[in-house]
Formats: structure tokens, C-alpha cells, sequence
């Protein structure tokens, strides 16, 4: 865990030390996500956000769930539908 003391200046600003830059994998200027949690205030990337998801999809495929497409969603809906509509 990277921490560091920053100051804050009277436009709210704060300038982040090269070494938070750095974990963060922000070589120039970018852009973060913040969030207040508990009184702490947390900054996540877009990739960050972006591995989080991937792993709570893959969470549910481990589990024995599958996943499905929007296209796949889509054709097995309107097969479904031919089908009704045939009866």
C-alpha cells in the first residue's frame, strides 16, 4: 500500500506524488475515479474498474453460471418466438 500526505489548496485541488502515479499506472495525464467510503477517499482508474469487472464475471462463470452474449440473448429469444409463433 502506497500512502502519501497531500495537500489540498483553496480551489480543492490536490496533486498526487509520482509514486502514487506510478501505482496507479498513470504515466501522463489521465483521468480517476473518486469515491468518499467511510470517510476516506479512494481513487480508481478506468482499468481498475475495468479488472474489477472482469473479475466479478468470471466469478460467475466459475460458479457454474454461463455467459450469454446480447446477440446470443437476442437470437435465442426470437427462435423462441418462431417457435410460439409455429404453435
Amino acid at each position: 500500500m502506497t500512502r502519501s500526505t497531500v495537500a489540498v489548496d483553496e480551489a480543492g485541488r490536490v496533486v498526487l506524488p509520482p509514486e502514487v502515479l506510478e501505482r496507479l499506472g498513470l504515466a501522463g495525464p489521465g483521468q480517476v475515479t473518486l469515491a468518499v467510503e467511510d470517510g476516506e477517499l479512494r481513487a480508481k482508474t478506468p482499468m481498475a474498474g475495468i479488472r474489477r469487472a472482469q473479475a466479478l464475471v468470471a466469478e460467475h462463470i466459475a460458479e457454474g453460471g454461463s455467459f450469454v452474449s446480447s446477440g446470443e440473448l437476442i437470437a435465442e429469444r426470437r427462435a423462441e418466438a418462431a417457435r410460439e409463433a409455429a404453435r
